[in-house]
């Protein structure tokens, strides 16, 4: 995942640093805004009081948005604004990255969630019946 962060989005992230990870269909009532809200925070007040650290974080968000929704785009839009000033800020780079995963998918969902054995909701597809024999 470090890798394909550092090709994909060029941010260097730290491999031992806690992953917050959120990857879903961008709604307002998933809360992708209040975790954003969670960085703004963090980053104000380790800049306010030099101080406060914390163990290096890496938020990693992954979303799509319809594209008519208006205000997931907003968020969307406000994700990169905080990871550009966050990631760009030699003071509290160390200890926080933000990065916005464009383009998420089932691909980079089997890259960013690994396991041997993988669940769904979505029913499996329908099968057709066999036919009786004559």
């Amino acid at each position: 995942m470090v890798k394909y962060v550092k090709d994909h989005n060029g941010v260097e992230i730290d491999p031992n640093s806690i992953f917050d990870v959120q990857i879903k269909r961008l709604h307002a009532y998933k809360r992708q805004l209040l975790n954003v809200f969670r960085i703004i925070h963090l980053y104000k007040r380790m800049k306010s009081d030099p101080s406060f650290r914390i163990y290096p974080r890496t938020f990693i968000f992954g979303a799509k948005a319809a594209p008519s929704y208006t205000l997931a785009k907003s968020i969307i839009e406000l994700i990169n604004v905080v990871a550009s000033k966050v990631n760009g800020d030699p003071e509290t780079n160390k200890y926080l990255k933000v990065v916005f995963l464009e383009n998420y998918g089932v691909s980079t969902a089997e890259m960013l969630i690994p396991a041997r054995m993988s669940q769904s909701r979505s029913p499996p597809p329908a099968r057709r019946p066999r036919a009786l024999p004559t």
